[in-house]
């Protein structure tokens, strides 16, 4: 079972691990049978809860990117940083070997955003694009 819920915009996401770049070839939709890049990560959203014991509640995502122009993001994303997500959220079902039905969240990313005032950010290189205008075009 699969349902699409939301839309998301500029959502923070705090990474969990190291982000990779992977190679898949998808079984269904516009890209089935055809070798595409993924940008993928896990990561939570903190909410900060009043009045109660605990003072954050997470909610975990997997984020999937499949934009050429994330795939160098897999060198400079890491573990506690933040980020802000765009895209559309997902949510499937699954049963557990014990029979227990859970949820998972998705988020199909179209923007990934870093904020480079966050604590820890020590460097960033960054390529100007060449004249073929490439980042204009994938706006």
């Amino acid at each position: 079972m699969s349902d699409n819920l939301e839309n998301v915009e500029n959502y923070r996401i705090i990474i969990f691990n190291k982000p990779e770049h992977k190679t898949i070839t998808p079984k269904s939709g516009d890209n089935a049978g055809k070798q595409v890049g993924l940008l993928t990560f896990r990561g939570f959203h903190p909410e900060y809860v009043e009045n109660s014991d605990q003072k954050f509640v997470s909610t975990w995502y997997q984020i999937n990117c499949f934009n050429e122009n994330s795939f160098p993001l897999a060198e400079i994303l890491a573990d506690g940083m933040a980020v802000s997500v765009s895209g559309k959220v997902k949510e499937d079902s699954y049963t557990t070997s014990d029979g227990e039905v859970k949820k998972s969240l998705t988020i199909n990313a179209k923007k990934i955003l870093l904020d480079l005032l966050q604590p820890g950010i020590k460097g960033i290189t960054f390529e100007k694009a060449q004249k073929d205008n490439t980042y204009m075009k994938n706006k």
